[in-house]
């Protein structure tokens, strides 16, 4: 039960964190462009292919067997992410390469 709920507030905050930096940076000037591309290749099943298997490898060479204690590192792993994911879509704004909103 503790588990489910761990993992529900992991999920829910890495939602919000992602929802409130990156899908507020559109990639496209065109709305639908935008959307489709997010749909056809989403970032978030990227982050997910990158997170999981490290989080399996490092909780195995660690011995965590926990898994409340692999859904935290899971979240922590995913908030550098975010971070350099926003980061990188700011800046191609800022050079002009994505559209600007005002």
């Amino acid at each position: 039960m503790a588990y489910k709920i761990v993992r529900s507030i992991s999920q829910l905050l890495r939602f919000c964190l992602c929802y409130a930096t990156i899908e507020q940076l559109p990639l496209f000037a065109n709305e639908g462009a935008t959307w489709l591309f997010g749909q056809i290749i989403s970032i978030y099943t990227i982050f997910r292919l990158i997170c999981y298997p490290t989080v399996g490898v490092l909780s195995r060479k660690w011995g965590i067997e926990n898994p409340i204690a692999r859904s935290i590192m899971y979240f922590i792993m995913y908030l550098p992410l975010i971070g350099i994911y926003w980061v990188v879509l700011r800046l191609l704004t800022w050079i002009g390469i994505l559209p600007i909103y005002a």
